[in-house]
C-alpha cells in the first residue's frame, strides 16, 4: 500500500493539472448522466484519500473532489437538455460557429452547427433545452437565398433531442428572425476558408490532390470517395484538424520567426498565429484540444519555464468542458483526449521496454562508429520509436474503433508508420506556397511540386487492392468494458511511468538517442 501510495503522490505532484481536468470531466459527466461505469475511474482516482496518504496527496485530491462538485455544480445550471426522444415543438435562439456547403443533384445542402441557447416550448413558457448544441440543415435550390450565420437568430421548428451530440433544428416554419446586437464568426469564418479553397483550386488542377489539400487547409473534407479511402486504412485522424496539424504549422512558422526574432518576441507571434489559425478553422473538439496545448506550450516558453505534456491536456480538456460540457459525449473529444493522454503517458514506456531490443548507445560509442555504422544506427532509433508510437496509439484507438465502429483496420497498423509523414511534407508545401503567393511564379512551382508529390502520395491510399483489407470486427464490446479498459490501461501506465523514470535516473548511462 506505501508503494502505492508513493506512486500516486509522485505522479500527481508532477501533473496536478491532469488531476483537476479528469476531476472536472467526472462531475460534468455526472451531471449529464453519462454511463454509471465512469464511476471506477473516479474511485480509482481519488481512492487514496481513504488511505491516509501524505498530505500533499490529501490536499490534491481533496481540491480534486470540490473540483469535481464544481463542475456538477456548473454543468447542472448552464445546461438543460431535452427529456425524451419525441422531437418537440418550439421556438428557440441559436447561435452559430460554422457553416458548410454540399452539393446534391441541383441543390445546395447548407449545414449550420452552433448552440441552442434556449428554446422554449410551443404554447408555454418553460424552457425546455438550453446551450445544446446543434445542427440545422437547409435544402436550397442552386442561387437561392439563404440566413448570414453572421449572427444569432430565432427560430420556430421541431427540435429533435441529440443522440449522441448534436439535436437536430427540423421543419423550420417562417423566416429566421435575427437578434440584434449579436455576433457570428460562422460567415467570415466560412468566407475564408471559401478563399483559401479558390487560390488551392486556381493552382492545382486535379481533382482529387485538389479535395485532399482544400481538406487539409479548411479541415472540410467533403469528398466521400476519400472519406472511404482513408477509412480503409485507420487514417481517419489526417482528416481532422489536431495537435499533428497543429505541431506541423507551429513547427513551420517558429523555423522562419526564429530567423529574425528573439525567443520571447517569436513566442508572442507565434500566439497571434495560432489564434488566428484556431479562429479560422472552428471550435471542433480535436482543434481546441491542439490549440489550448499548444498554446500552454508556447506560455511555457514566454515564462522560460518547461510545460508538462500531461498538465497541458488536462488544462486543455478542463477548458474545453467549462466552454462546452456536452463535449464528453463528442467521439472527436473522446478519440483526441484518450489517445493524446495515451501517447503522453505510455509512449516514454514502450519505447523504454524497445531499447531491450534496439539498445540506446551513448554519445562516445556513436561518435566512434563508422559513417555507415552512424547511419544505420539512426535508422533504428527511428524505427525504435515509430514503431513505440504506433504501439501506444494503438493500444487506445484499437478498442475505441471496435466499440464505435465494430471494426478496426489491420492494414492501419502498417500505414500508420509512414503515411503521416509523406502528409506532414504535403502541408509543408502547401503552407509555403500559399504564403508565397506574393510572388506568383514562385507559389505556382511550390504548388505543381506539392501536387505531383500528394498524387503519387494518394495513390498510396486509393490503388491498394481490395482484397488486401483485413478488418478485426466484434460486436460485443460496450461502454462498461471500455471504461474498464481505459481505466486499467491508466492505472497500469502510472505505475510503468514512474517505475521507468526511476530507472532512468539511476541508470544515468549518458545514453545519445
Amino acid at each position: 500500500m506505501t508503494f502505492i501510495l508513493d506512486t500516486f503522490q509522485q505522479f500527481w505532484r508532477r501533473h496536478p493539472a491532469l488531476l483537476y481536468g479528469l476531476s472536472f470531466a467526472f462531475g460534468a459527466s455526472i451531471a449529464i448522466g453519462t454511463h454509471w461505469m465512469l464511476a471506477l475511474p473516479a474511485i480509482i482516482v481519488f481512492l487514496p484519500i481513504f488511505c491516509k496518504p501524505p498530505i500533499g496527496l490529501q490536499y490534491r485530491l481533496a481540491l480534486a473532489i470540490c473540483i469535481t462538485i464544481t463542475a456538477f455544480i456548473y454543468t447542472r445550471s448552464t445546461l438543460t437538455l431535452p427529456i425524451g426522444d419525441t422531437p418537440i415543438q418550439g421556438k428557440g435562439i441559436v447561435s452559430f460557429s460554422t457553416l458548410t456547403k454540399k452539393h446534391k443533384f441541383s441543390r445546395e445542402i447548407w449545414e449550420y452547427r452552433g448552440v441552442i441557447k434556449s428554446f422554449v416550448e410551443k404554447d408555454s413558457d418553460d424552457i425546455v433545452t438550453k446551450n445544446v448544441p446543434c445542427i440545422i440543415t437547409l435544402s436550397l435550390k442552386k442561387g437561392s437565398n439563404r440566413p448570414f450565420a453572421n449572427q444569432n437568430y430565432l427560430i420556430e421548428g421541431s427540435l429533435v433531442p441529440p443522440r449522441g451530440y448534436y439535436a437536430r433544428l427540423i421543419n423550420i416554419k417562417g423566416n429566421w428572425t435575427p437578434i440584434p446586437q449579436t455576433f457570428s464568426l460562422a460567415e467570415y469564418r466560412y468566407n475564408a476558408k471559401l478563399f483559401i479553397s479558390g487560390v488551392i483550386r486556381q493552382n492545382v488542377p486535379d481533382k482529387r490532390v485538389y479535395e485532399f489539400l482544400r481538406g487539409i487547409a479548411t479541415g472540410d473534407f467533403h469528398d466521400e470517395v476519400l472519406q472511404f479511402e482513408f477509412s480503409r486504412f485507420g487514417l481517419q485522424h489526417i482528416m481532422a484538424i489536431s495537435g499533428f496539424h497543429f505541431a506541423i504549422v507551429a513547427g513551420f512558422f517558429v523555423f522562419f520567426i526564429r530567423l529574425f526574432a528573439p525567443r520571447k518576441i517569436a513566442a508572442l507571434i507565434l500566439v497571434f498565429l495560432m489564434c488566428s489559425y484556431f479562429v479560422f478553422l472552428g471550435p471542433s473538439p480535436s482543434i481546441m484540444r491542439a490549440w489550448m496545448m499548444i498554446l500552454v506550450v508556447i506560455g511555457g516558453c514566454f515564462s522560460e519555464r518547461h510545460s508538462n505534456g500531461l498538465n497541458s491536456l488536462g488544462i486543455a480538456v478542463m477548458t474545453i468542458l467549462v466552454i462546452d460540457p456536452t463535449m464528453i459525449h463528442h467521439v472527436g473529444f473522446q478519440f483526441s483526449s484518450l489517445i493524446t493522454g495515451g501517447i503522453l503517458l505510455c509512449y516514454p514506456s514502450f519505447d523504454f521496454i524497445l531499447q531491450k531490443v534496439f539498445t540506446k548507445r551513448p554519445l562516445y560509442e556513436v561518435i566512434d562508429m563508422s559513417m555507415r555504422d552512424q547511419h544505420g544506427y539512426c535508422v533504428l532509433v527511428v524505427l525504435r520509436k515509430v514503431l513505440a508510437l504506433s504501439l501506444t496509439v494503438n493500444l487506445i484507438s484499437a478498442p475505441l474503433a471496435i466499440y464505435y465502429f465494430e471494426k478496426f483496420p489491420m492494414l492501419g497498423l502498417v500505414y500508420n508508420w509512414f503515411f503521416p509523414f509523406m502528409v506532414s511534407l504535403s502541408i509543408a508545401l502547401l503552407i509555403t506556397a500559399l504564403l508565397t503567393s506574393w510572388i506568383p511564379p514562385l507559389s505556382a512551382c511550390i504548388h505543381a511540386v506539392n501536387t505531383k508529390y500528394t498524387s503519387c502520395m494518394l495513390d498510396v491510399v486509393y490503388n491498394m487492392p481490395t482484397n488486401l483489407d483485413v478488418y478485426v470486427r466484434y460486436q460485443g464490446l460496450n461502454a462498461p468494458i471500455i471504461i474498464a479498459f481505459v481505466s486499467s490501461i491508466f492505472i497500469v501506465a502510472i505505475f510503468v511511468r514512474v517505475i521507468v523514470e526511476k530507472s532512468c535516473q539511476e541508470k544515468k548511462d549518458f545514453a545519445f538517442i
